[in-house]
């Protein structure tokens, strides 16, 4: 950005450029970060504090209402609006404007005018010549999705606009801390003379994965227009929102659990008293495709006459649903003992099923007693800690992987389902395969973010970092896609000093409310 002879110095000595630093290098851009952020700190006071005692409190909650797209609860919106405190303040001071063919409520504030505006029109003596500029380059800008392109943690990252394309260095210490490549946040960048910052970010950073619904948004943004411009972004504030709050609801959630055949994973045992386990053996011994009679009952315990006492039946079939180079399916547990019958499957649909044939194979034979229903989060309940139940499962995990016949299924299975992946067709490619959705743009893009999550996972799981990393590689190369080179920010090594990110004092815009 040029900057004028006669234009205010932007190292904020108060002097003009052309008596200050017109002949010298430009002023450390630590320096100008360093007054920008405390000038916007103060203008954001200012801002907040004029709409509260100059406006009232009506602005505040229609613009609550319309920035969380107008909840249908009765809920307080300072309630709901506690995660998304560091998106809505500037929204509301630089984006929110007053419409009253909008609104059946009467607000005496000059319409179609942000805070931000009015409070400068007004007030424009008590702002300072960086708080000016910060206005000017704030005022109207909406925010975008931005992903992380390379970071520099505890300075700043290269941010790129997934919606215009546009890349920026951003300086930033505290949001750049946990950031890594790939990730991806809702805010807008700022650029005063040479510095660029964000005004307004997401407090939560959304995984690589989710990068292709918001693909799919700029799809349905550029459907009638060549190129994604800022005026453009305004027009679609609502429907950015809308996809920002429905991610941010599905990462703050808790899984939708289900089995292998996509149904809600709810644990049942079912118990019945038998008449006699060998017969009830005779009769089903036949539910489990990967072992027969003989070679179950060289696990089963017999009695003096050679019948059977105990015995564990694999209930399963042949094929698997979600990867058709998978021999079989798991689908529950059966135990015979002595006059007992106790069967174990985890979903209501398997129930119904297994109930209808044990029924109508043991006739009179078994009489069923009762079902004892627990839910995926009551079965992870445990009197041990946390920490040392994470801890033995890890050991478990790393104990299972030198087995080698363990180790051999895993890396089996894993092989099994990335050999199948790029001809499936994935929901998140809109029902296309990774081999057709990589002729366009817009698919290798979206790929390349499902891959960057898959990595992600698998250096998070103990049985996946032993062999997904090379599959997911393989799968790269099978496609013709490349590793994108981490970018240098530059700035490693340098010990600079640093300041943490404003923080806008939120929470008193509702307190007393």
């Amino acid at each position: 950005m040029k900057i004028g002879r006669n234009a205010p110095c932007p190292c904020g000595s108060g002097k003009k450029y052309k008596k200050c630093c017109l002949n010298k290098t430009k002023p450390p851009v630590d320096l100008l970060w360093r007054r920008l952020g405390d000038a916007h700190d103060r203008l954001m006071d200012q801002l907040t504090d004029f709409a509260r005692n100059s406006l009232g409190e009506l602005p505040l909650l229609a613009a609550a209402g319309e920035f969380l797209l107008w909840p249908e609860t009765d809920e307080n919106p300072g309630d709901l609006m506690i995660d998304h405190m560091q998106l809505f303040v500037p929204w509301f001071v630089f984006n929110w404007m007053y419409d009253p063919d909008e609104t059946d409520i009467l607000i005496e504030m000059p319409p179609h005018q942000t805070i931000a505006q009015i409070y400068a029109d007004k007030h424009g003596k008590k702002l300072d010549d960086l708080q000016k500029r910060l206005i000017d380059a704030a005022n109207g800008r909406p925010y975008s999705f931005l992903e992380v392109v390379s970071c520099n943690p505890g300075t700043g990252f290269y941010l790129k606009d997934i919606f215009t394309g546009t890349e920026e260095e951003v300086i930033e210490n505290q949001g750049s801390e946990n950031a890594k490549p790939g990730d991806v946040l809702l805010g807008r960048i700022v650029q005063v003379d040479h510095v660029v910052m964000l005004v307004g970010c997401s407090s939560t950073l959304i995984p690589p994965g989710w990068k292709t619904a918001i693909i799919d948004l700029r799809r349905l943004i550029m459907a009638e227009n060549q190129q994604v411009s800022t005026r453009l972004l305004n027009d679609y504030d609502y429907e950015t929102r809308e996809l920002y709050f429905q991610i941010f609801n599905s990462l703050n959630s808790p899984p939708q659990m289900q089995n292998t055949d996509g149904e809600p994973l709810l644990f049942h045992t079912l118990y019945y008293d038998i008449e006699d386990a060998q017969s009830a053996f005779d009769h089903l011994a036949d539910l489990s495709v990967v072992e027969d009679a003989a070679s179950l009952r060289q696990g089963a315990t017999l009695n003096e006459n050679g019948d059977i006492v105990r015995v564990e039946i694999s209930w399963c079939r042949h094929g698997y649903k979600k990867n058709k180079n998978l021999d079989n399916t798991i689908l529950g547990r059966l135990v015979i003992d002595k006059h007992k019958l106790t069967v174990e499957v985890n979903s209501e649909a398997r129930t119904k099923i297994i109930r209808q044939t044990i029924e109508k194979r043991l006739g009179t034979g078994a009489k069923y007693k009762t079902t004892k229903i627990q839910s995926p989060e009551a079965m992870m309940k445990d009197d041990r800690s946390p920490e040392s139940a994470g801890k033995e499962e890890r050991l478990n995990q790393e104990e299972l992987m030198q087995i080698p016949e363990i180790r051999e299924h895993v890396e089996k299975t894993l092989a099994a389902h990335w050999d199948g992946w790029i001809d499936r067709h994935i929901p998140a490619l809109n029902n296309q395969t990774p081999m057709q959705a990589i002729k366009t743009a817009d698919g290798r893009e979206k790929i390349e973010a499902l891959l960057l999550d898959a990595e992600r996972h698998s250096a998070n799981d103990m049985v996946m970092r032993t062999v997904g990393p090379e599959m997911i590689d393989d799968i790269r190369r099978r496609l013709g896609l490349d590793k994108a080179p981490v970018a240098d920010t530059g700035n490693k090594g340098k010990d600079k000093k640093k300041k943490e990110a404003p923080h806008y004092k939120q929470l008193k815009l509702f307190d007393d409310s």
